[in-house]
Order: structure tokens, then C-alpha cells, then sequence
């Protein structure tokens, strides 16, 4: 679209919303007139629609997870913080008597920024998430998420998936939420010869287990209460797809686009990996991805196919991964939750979140599940160590 067209089209836009004009309410609209303040000098239409394609609403595109957000092709840091915004505020509105903060100096000692923005722009396809807000809920006071994982660069290939291992190991670990002593017994456990090596494996494992740097003590108590248990391996295969993005990729542009066949060829994922990532060596970064998938007790494989469907949506699972993905107390759309990286890493089924998220709401995981027309909804009232907390007291009941 020429500028001089674009220009136009942008304050037409404007116009039709301050008239409320007929249409200008519509999910797309909204989203295009809101893109136009984060992005411009281009027509934003056809990302609107993008995004609205791949999660069903305006709502869930504000829901998504901000690493769901930067992962999308033409959205940059600056869009997903408006984005972001736009969302808290809609999802916390003031209460009565409430002081407004005119600025982040102001905030006090127990509330953090809403965004970390350097982090946000230092690292735009690192998974990260909004920090907790004062007055997010009746329900609860301050809340605070967990730390996000740390960015990192190169080309995002990996090796030694090491995902049974820590799948073994995880529910041994010391009561402490120091990475270094967590390494350091994983490097007294680890069976390998050289030390080398089991240091080596030791930073892998606390790595991806623990993406935030620090051993958070929720992870800890569920892998202790759900050890030998297809609970742990989902958690532990959720935060490894946390931290290495790649291997969310490939589930998303070549596994899940194949799961009405029920299987891939080993020489298809081959051919994904060499074709975006020429010119390297790619074998073991394939066997590691192997490796982790045949982890998960859900997927099978032989020497040249790997075979799976739709995962089992346990109640403790979606537990963790929802109360990870979405960490704040508030009201969240459900198809925000089908479409985050949680639920397309476990190979969940679209249509099996509402009635999983019942059962967590018969269980008093949850405060409230609604479906009304169109109004899909469930209300979060635990942080994730909360509800890890709710999950073994009924496991000892």
C-alpha cells in the first residue's frame, strides 16, 4: 500500500472508530486501529487478520503469552508491549479508592514494572511474561510471576536433550532454590564417567528445567510429588520447550501439522531442520529433539517413523502449565489458553480444554469456568507454588 494510501486508510480507521461507525467495533478493526500505533508506515490489515486466524479473537491475541506474540512473523517488542498493556488494563480494572501511580518511581517496594523493556527488546523471540501487579484481583493482593528465562543467542540448535535424565533426577533434588547447588548434585548423580561431562550436562539440565536462573521451589515440590509419574514428564517437557524455542517450532510447523497421519518420518524432521538451517550440521541437534519426544511417554518411534496423537490433558498437568502460562490472578479467554505454547507442546486437544478446565474447577484449582454465547472464560485465583502447594496436599489425602 503507498504511504500516501496507508496514511489514509489509518486515519479513516481513527475516524470510523471516534463515529462509531458500523464495523468499527469488529474484532478486526480494533486489532488493525491498534497495530497502527505500534507500527508504521505499513498496512497492518493482513497482520490483523493473521493473528486473529490463528487464535480465534481479539481477546485471545491480547491473552497470548508474550513470547507467543514475538514469535509471530511482523510483530516486534514495542507492538507486544501495547498489546500487553492494553490487556492488563482490561483485565484489572480500577478499584474504588485505588490512588493512580503516575510513574514507576512511584511504585511501591512490592510491585514490579509491568514490562521489563530492555529485556523485552534485547531479546524479541525470548519467552517472557508480564512481572506481577498490585490489585490484580480481589481475590488475591500483589502478585509477582516467575521469573522469566534468560535470552540467549545463536542459532537455537541444541544438543544432548538429557530430558529422561532430569526426568529421573528432578524429584532427588536439595530443598534450595540455588541453581549452583542444584548442579552441583546433579553433577554427583549423573552417570557419567568424565567430570567434564557431568558438569557439562549438570548446567543443561538445571538450564532447562530451571530457565529462570533460579530453582523455583514450585517445579521442585511437583517433581517430588509426582515422581515416575507421565505428570512429571509433561511438566519437565513443558519447561524444556520453554527453553529451547526450537524445539516448539518443530512441533508447531511439523508435528502438529502431520497429527491427523499419526506419524512423521524421521527423514521429514531431517529435511525441516536442514532447510532452515543450512549449511550446518543439524544430526544432533535431530537426535536430541528425538530423544526429548520419545521422552514423553506419549510419543513412539522406530528407526524411521515417530508415532503420536493427541496427549492425555491431566488434571495436574494442565495445572502447572496453565498457572505457568498464565501466572497472575484474573479472568482469561480459554482459547487463549488452547493456543498457548503450553498446550501445543503437549499435544493437547483443543476441545478437551474446556471440560479439563471443569474438572480443575470441581477441584477448587480454579475459581470459575464460564461459556456463555461466545464468552469463554476461566478465572485463575493461585500463583503456580499456590496451586503446586493445592496438588500435593490432595495427592496425600
Amino acid at each position: 500500500m503507498p504511504d500516501n494510501d496507508a496514511r489514509g486508510h489509518r486515519e479513516r480507521l481513527r475516524q470510523r472508530f471516534s463515529a462509531e461507525a458500523a464495523g468499527s467495533r469488529s474484532d478486526e478493526a480494533l486489532l488493525e486501529l491498534l497495530l497502527t500505533f505500534a507500527i508504521p508506515q505499513r498496512d497492518v490489515n493482513p497482520l490483523a487478520r493473521q493473528l486473529l486466524a490463528k487464535h480465534g479473537s481479539l481477546g485471545a491475541v491480547l491473552a497470548a503469552h508474550p513470547s507467543t506474540l514475538l514469535s509471530e512473523a511482523g510483530l516486534w517488542p514495542n507492538s507486544v508491549v501495547l498489546l500487553k498493556l492494553v490487556d492488563w488494563i482490561r483485565t484489572h480494572p480500577a478499584q474504588e479508592g485505588e490512588t493512580p501511580v503516575s510513574s514507576l518511581s512511584c511504585l511501591p517496594a512490592s510491585q514490579d514494572p509491568l514490562f521489563d523493556l530492555q529485556a523485552l527488546t534485547r531479546a524479541p523471540r525470548a519467552e517472557g511474561a508480564p512481572e506481577g501487579e498490585q490489585g490484580a484481583s480481589p481475590m488475591r493482593e500483589t502478585r509477582r510471576t516467575p521469573a522469566q528465562p534468560r535470552p540467549r543467542s545463536g542459532t537455537g540448535l541444541f544438543s544432548n536433550a538429557l530430558l529422561r535424565e532430569a526426568i529421573e533426577l528432578l524429584p532427588g533434588l536439595p530443598d534450595t532454590s540455588s541453581l549452583a547447588e542444584v548442579k552441583a548434585h546433579l553433577v554427583g548423580r549423573l552417570r557419567y564417567n568424565a567430570f567434564s561431562t557431568r558438569q557439562r550436562y549438570a548446567e543443561y539440565i538445571a538450564r532447562r528445567m530451571f530457565p529462570s536462573g533460579q530453582a523455583d521451589r514450585a517445579l521442585r515440590a511437583f517433581a517430588r510429588h509426582f515422581a515416575g509419574r507421565q505428570e512429571l514428564r509433561d511438566v519437565c517437557f513443558y519447561r524444556f520447550c520453554v527453553s529451547e524455542p526450537l524445539m516448539l517450532r518443530v512441533i508447531d510447523q511439523a508435528l502438529l501439522p502431520a497429527l491427523s497421519r499419526g506419524q512423521i518420518a524421521r527423514s521429514e524432521l531431517r529435511e525441516y531442520l536442514a532447510a532452515h538451517f543450512p549449511g550446518r550440521d543439524t544430526r544432533d541437534a535431530l537426535k536430541a529433539m528425538l530423544d526429548a519426544l520419545l521422552a514423553t511417554g506419549w510419543v513412539r518411534g522406530d528407526r524411521s517413523l515417530l508415532s503420536y496423537g493427541y496427549h492425555e490433558i491431566l488434571p495436574a498437568s494442565l495445572a502447572f502449565v496453565l498457572h505457568s502460562e498464565f501466572p497472575e490472578p484474573g479472568m482469561y479467554p480459554i482459547d487463549a489458553l488452547a493456543g498457548c505454547p503450553g498446550a501445543r507442546a503437549l499435544f493437547w486437544d483443543r476441545e478437551g480444554i474446556a471440560p479439563a478446565l471443569y474438572e480443575l474447577r470441581n477441584r477448587g484449582l480454579l475459581a470459575k469456568v464460564s461459556e456463555i454465547d461466545d464468552a469463554r472464560q476461566f478465572t485463575v485465583r493461585y500463583t503456580l507454588e499456590e496451586v503446586v502447594d493445592q496438588l500435593c496436599r490432595e495427592s496425600m489425602r
